[in-house]
């Protein structure tokens, strides 16, 4: 139990350090303040849980009996890479009005409003499904409950660690829209690889 914890906080920690949707949402939310960006990443950081879960449970047996619906879901999730680079480098988030957190349950808001778009970013990505689905299913599908209980609030833990991380850089400001807007371009070359793979897979 103590090893699958661990191995959780490691996948978490890391899959989150990598220039991704989530961490492009999370480092842009910090130009909204702290709540806002803190919220975007305990909503990242659930729904990696979530994914996890699913993985644990066997969602990737049931995708392998469709041999079709993993390359389906990776073709979903390149679109859905060049969309959230294209969103930021089009509309990035815009820095938080003067006096804005004197407002009573302002942060409050903030932070809801954080959660929901770091926990959409997730789920509504079909590539960090399967990937999660893939990884976990593949290391720890059908442990115990126990076991897969450690494991999932591992990558949960793991992952929110690393948010927090990124939401500090984002808060910070600086050259933090810089790297926003490399991480922006290169979602969107990833995503365009990612499909050219997925139609290469289909017509090849």
């Amino acid at each position: 139990m103590v090893g699958d914890a661990l191995l959780g906080l490691a996948l978490g920690a890391g899959s989150s350090l990598l220039p991704g949707p989530c961490y492009l949402a999370v480092l842009a939310a910090g130009r909204r303040g702290w709540p806002r960006a803190l919220g975007t990443g305990v909503g990242a950081a659930t729904g990696d849980a979530t994914c996890a879960t699913l993985g644990v449970v066997g969602l990737g047996l049931l995708l392998a009996r469709h041999p079709w619906a993993p390359a389906a879901l990776r073709g979903c999730g390149g679109v859905a890479l060049i969309g959230f680079g294209l969103r930021h480098l089009r509309r990035p988030d815009r820095a938080p009005v003067a006096g804005r957190a004197a407002v009573p349950g302002a942060s409050r808001r903030e932070a809801l409003h954080g959660f929901a778009r770091g926990l959409a970013t997730v789920l509504l990505n079909p590539g960090a499904l399967i990937t999660w689905v893939v990884l976990i299913g593949g290391l720890r599908g059908g442990a115990p409950g126990a076991d897969a209980a450690a494991l999932i609030a591992g990558v949960g833990l793991g992952s929110l660690a690393s948010y927090a991380v990124v939401a500090r850089i984002g808060v910070a400001g600086g050259r933090a829209a810089d790297l926003g807007a490399i991480v922006s371009r290169l979602l969107v070359v990833v995503g365009a690889l990612t499909l050219a793979r997925v139609a290469h897979g289909w017509l090849g």
